[in-house]
């Protein structure tokens, strides 16, 4: 699906149900994801093979339960570690900011 913005601007939209421990966790793709937990303590996983600048965005559908999102399968860190946490019902913007580098910040 897609997105519409002001001025036309169109992004990839995504419903994601999340699931997994990291390993077998489903992968962001689009522009903008909600995801849906699909039992508590679910994971999603970040783009492989970033460049630096792509960003997404990505919102917990989950009324009570954080959601865990991974790094690649490479070395890259988010916020420094393995995984950073979206708390129920908050939407953050990750960010690829250098070789290696995601940057995810809670939006609300």
């Amino acid at each position: 699906g897609s997105i519409q913005f002001g001025g036309g601007f169109q992004a990839s939209l995504a419903n994601v149900t999340a699931d997994g421990n990291g390993t077998s966790a489903p992968r962001l793709t689009a522009f903008w994801n909600e995801v849906t937990l699909a039992s508590n303590n679910d994971d999603v996983t970040l783009p492989e093979s970033p460049v630096i600048g792509q960003m997404l965005y990505l919102r917990n559908k989950h009324g009570s339960h954080s959601l865990d999102v991974h790094k690649d399968a490479g070395s890259s860190t988010v916020n420094g570690g393995a995984s950073a946490a979206v708390a129920a019902g908050k939407v953050a913007l990750v960010i690829y900011v250098a070789s290696n580098d995601w940057r995810l910040t809670v939006l609300n």
